[in-house]
């Protein structure tokens, strides 16, 4: 009978020797005054993973990063997209001896770094602002029209912006602002609308559907830049009177104008970039001649088959009387593909089972390495490599029966958000804890996976007893 150990088990023989084999190992003996028996550590790379492109046309995020832009490139393809988004109210507005009359302007502020965009930074983007005028469904995916939830004779603002943007001391100069202004009235009902319901505005989803539905921000005209735009704010400007003296003992009003960012994109309210992309035809050749391809965003995903059962056959071949998994690694060469636009391969990648790869984005999970890994790109492997599936393959090494949905998976490239804590006493960092993962929608990538050069490598420790 074999069975799987805890890896403190066998620490005892740390001196145990290496072995690496394919269909052949060899045993050495370690320790005989500590245990009875041989322990080895024997490490199997002779797997192979398959796969190929598939079209992923329609992504779901939940994430205050949007695209907005159209750009056309050589060797990817051409991408448009605007967003939409629901808006996270205050529930503070500072209403101390001011009425409406206060409002002096109303601004839409989009929100981007300053590098955070592809294609010619001096192109000029159009943009139009809408009210959303229906509630946005959710789940919300990108292939999702904007046509039935706005009118597009009830325009509230357009601009035209370049990447350079406009920078000022509402945040730090790594980023960049674009302004659009709105109808003073809508400050004016909103102020109103605050001292007539403050409850209204503790209340997410009532606000946003009694209320404020949301803005459509749409690329209106203009090509060769697409901007990763990180927020989306309604910045509302007034002005407060108080009584002064002057320098002679006269009185006067002195009027100090100030700001408030009152409503903002937010993780918990509805957003959705619009996308439409048409790959070049070159790309087209390659996922259709079998290369596995990845394109982002709403391009193509890559399907792999993980070959568990002959990984699971080969252990309990090899796996002697005692046994204790130690690593399960998938390295996935990729390859860059070349572009006129110099757009690069994405830096986050999720491996996540094919059959749960729209519960994963829709429930907010995180990976577990079971069912889900995620990675970085390794410019030293120059590959994605996935370093932790060991809790995979002793999950499927207690089923009784492995099935497609066990060893089918999907490669996605993803966007993640992490924080850091530090302790100032010690002067220690922690490492970066994972919050939040959504699909890659805020900026196009592409890269080729070579999955006939994947590396996917076993180790483990066995001990076999003797007989007394």
């Amino acid at each position: 009978m074999k069975r799987i150990l805890p890896l403190l088990t066998l620490t005892a023989a740390a001196t145990a020797a290496v072995s690496t084999y394919s269909c052949q190992d060899s045993q050495g003996d370690v320790g005989g005054s500590l245990v009875q028996g041989s322990i080895e550590i024997l490490v199997d790379s002779d797997f192979t993973a398959s796969g190929q492109s598939v079209i992923n046309n329609r992504v779901q995020s939940r994430t205050t990063t949007q695209l907005l832009g159209a750009i056309r490139a050589k060797g990817y393809g051409t991408l448009r997209s605007d967003y939409v988004t629901q808006m996270l109210p205050t529930n503070m507005i500072d209403t101390t001896g001011i009425d409406a009359s206060a409002v002096d302007s109303v601004k839409l502020l989009l929100v981007f770094d300053k590098d955070g965009y592809v294609g010619d930074s001096m192109a000029p983007i159009g943009i139009n602002i809408y009210p959303i005028n229906k509630t946005l469904p959710y789940p919300i995916y990108s292939d999702e029209s904007p046509d039935p939830y706005y009118d597009p004779a009830d325009k509230l603002g357009s601009a035209a912006f370049s990447a350079a943007g406009y920078n000022d001391s509402i945040a730090g100069g790594d980023y960049r602002y674009v302004y659009i202004t709105l109808p003073r009235q809508t400050g004016v009902d909103f102020f109103n609308k605050f001292v007539e319901d403050p409850a209204l505005f503790s209340d997410p989803l009532r606000f946003s559907e009694e209320y404020c539905r949301g803005f459509y921000v749409q690329a209106a005209f203009g090509s060769g830049r697409v901007t990763r735009i990180t927020d989306t704010r309604w910045v509302m400007y007034y002005h407060k009177t108080y009584q002064a003296v002057d320098t002679l003992g006269q009185p006067y009003d002195s009027i100090v104008p100030t700001y408030g960012i009152y409503m903002a994109a937010a993780p918990e309210m509805v957003a959705n970039s619009n996308i439409e992309f048409q790959p070049d035809e070159a790309v087209k050749q390659m996922a259709d001649n079998g290369h596995s391809i990845l394109v982002s965003p709403a391009g193509y995903d890559v399907e792999v088959r993980f070959p568990i059962e002959e990984i699971i056959a080969r252990y309990k071949e090899n796996a002697g009387d005692l046994s204790v998994i130690n690593t399960l690694t998938f390295k996935v060469p990729a390859q860059k593909i070349d572009n006129d636009k110099g757009i690069g391969m994405p830096v986050n990648m999720l491996m996540v089972l094919s059959s749960e790869k729209d519960e994963f984005f829709a429930k907010n999970k995180l990976p577990d390495n079971v069912t889900s890994f995620n990675t970085r790109y390794s410019s030293a492997d120059t590959a994605y490599v996935f370093s932790d599936m060991r809790s995979y393959l002793v999950e499927m090494l207690k089923k009784e029966t492995i099935t497609p949905e066990d060893y089918t998976f999907t490669l996605t490239p993803i966007a993640v958000e992490t924080e850091s804590s530090s302790n100032s006493y010690y002067w220690q960092v922690t490492e970066p804890t994972i919050n939040a993962i959504t699909p890659m929608v805020a900026m196009p990538s592409m890269v080729e996976l070579k999955l006939d050069k994947s590396q996917i490598k076993l180790s483990f420790s066995r001990r076999n007893l003797k007989n007394n």
